[in-house]
């Protein structure tokens, strides 16, 4: 992999930059693939792995090729409004003397890395069958090549922890301004949360399948919750992701065991996509809730503001894994969210037939002290729910789904043994918009 440490990357805490990834790209959705003819789908490649409906044992394949990326990261940089993200500067336009800080060579941010089937070590490979068709070993190898990239990304960004916390211990020690140790406690904290992010199993699947479909994935940005560590302002990371990627592959062979010219090993040895890849995680908790009560209101759309309760008959459910830090922020990630309105919702002319409101994605944000904070459009909600215009049903009254974003900073509150969400606003028709308040119901914690 092509990606120099330069001079600006051990100074001060531009650690920064060193975010090195590998990889590639071509084309799919958020969701994932289905399986190749003959192959097993990235990520399933253990004991259980699949094909299909049937039981599925092939064996690996490695490939040669060439992957090429380029990473992307903007630095808060007002010197002035050090509790702002405006104005951002590219990293590697990011040159402050008060800090010592140059700018990051633009060749730094480039990777550029051939791979050889034969040579020591997986870099990038498929899971199939001696039979399966070359188009299906190809299509499911750039998958993986794909995860590779994002693992990578895990990994570096880890080390770009790493030097970050290095660089403030060396400006704690050499008694430096507070304006300096400021700017490096932002750096820090806001790296650790890129390091989590991938750790989390869903956004590390968005990161693949991002990268094939759009050739870039960008990871959610740190919210700053009130009195959690200091992610917002000078010195600290935002819009961090890897643009420009591919992945040409050429041949693929049996990915043979260490020493042998015969053996090929099992699939569960890809090591770019199973459960222990994300072993640099931190401690973390699974909880669940089944919320009794709260409140939708709708407001604008031409049909003034209705409220529609959520009550015990609305089913609703939500559940959330916290990636716990001394460092930062806690990552929560919201992994559920679902209930049922037992009304008819009316917006101008519409009405929706009892909604159902789910997540199709997981949700991550920042928890710090209980409170919990979600960056504008970090939370997507799918509605489900048959239509009529004007008393007249369309489609046939079959349900049909729908998506929004969150509109603004959505929040919610866990203490003594409780979870709710307090504000989280959605755009929905004809300008309309949906608050959705959950009241704080008895969470499980494990």
């Amino acid at each position: 992999m092509s990606l120099k440490l330069s001079q600006w990357a051990r100074n001060a805490g531009s650690a920064f930059l060193f975010l090195a990834l590998g990889c590639n790209s071509d084309l799919v959705d958020e969701d994932p693939p289905e399986a190749e003819e003959g192959c097993a789908s990235v990520g399933d490649e253990g004991d259980s792995a699949t094909a299909g409906e049937e039981e599925f044992e092939g064996l690996l394949l490695t490939c040669s090729g060439t992957r090429k990326a380029r990473i992307r990261a903007n630095v808060c940089a007002n010197p002035v409004l050090t509790d702002t993200c405006t104005p951002k500067v590219a990293a590697e336009n990011f040159e402050l003397e008060l800090l010592n800080f140059d700018p990051v060579d633009e060749e730094d941010l480039k990777i550029d890395e051939d791979f050889d089937a034969l040579q020591f070590g997986f870099l990038t490979g498929a899971c199939c069958t001696a039979d399966a068709p070359e188009s299906a070993i190809l299509v499911t190898a750039e998958y993986d090549c794909a995860a590779r990239a994002c693992l990578d990304a895990a990994q570096n960004l880890n080390l770009l922890f790493t030097l970050s916390e290095a660089a403030l211990e060396k400006a704690i020690a050499d008694n430096d301004s507070d304006f300096k140790v400021n700017a490096l406690t932002r750096a820090r904290n806001s790296a650790l949360h890129y390091a989590l992010v991938l750790g989390d199993v869903d956004e590390f699947e968005q990161c693949t399948n991002q990268l094939i479909a759009n050739k870039q994935y960008f990871m959610p940005d740190p919210v700053q919750v009130p009195d959690g560590p200091d992610v917002e302002g000078l010195g600290a990371l935002r819009d961090v992701g890897i643009e420009d990627f591919s992945c040409a592959l050429a041949e693929c062979t049996p990915a043979l065991e260490p020493g042998s010219t015969s053996i090929q090993r099992e699939c569960s040895q890809n090591p770019n996509w199973y459960d222990g890849n994300f072993a640099t995680t931190p401690d973390d908790v699974l909880g669940s809730a089944a919320p009794q009560s709260g409140t939708i209101e709708i407001s604008g759309g031409g049909g003034g503001d209705n409220s529609y309760p959520v009550g015990p008959d609305s089913n609703a459910s939500l559940s959330y894994r916290r990636y716990i830090s001394e460092l930062s922020p806690t990552i929560f990630v919201l992994t559920e969210l679902s209930l049922d309105l037992t009304s008819d919702v009316e917006i101008g002319p519409l009405t929706f037939t009892t909604p159902h409101i789910s997540l199709p994605r997981h949700a991550i944000g920042n928890e710090a002290s209980g409170a919990i904070a979600f960056a504008e459009g970090a939370i997507e909600l799918r509605i489900d729910a048959s239509v009529s215009f004007a008393g007249q049903p369309l489609f046939g009254g079959t349900p049909l789904p729908f998506y929004s974003s969150s509109l603004d900073l959505a929040l919610a509150e866990r203490e003594n043994g409780m979870i709710g969400i307090t504000h989280a606003r959605f755009g929905l028709f004809q300008g309309a918009s949906a608050e959705i308040t959950l009241d704080a119901s008895l969470c499980d914690e494990s």
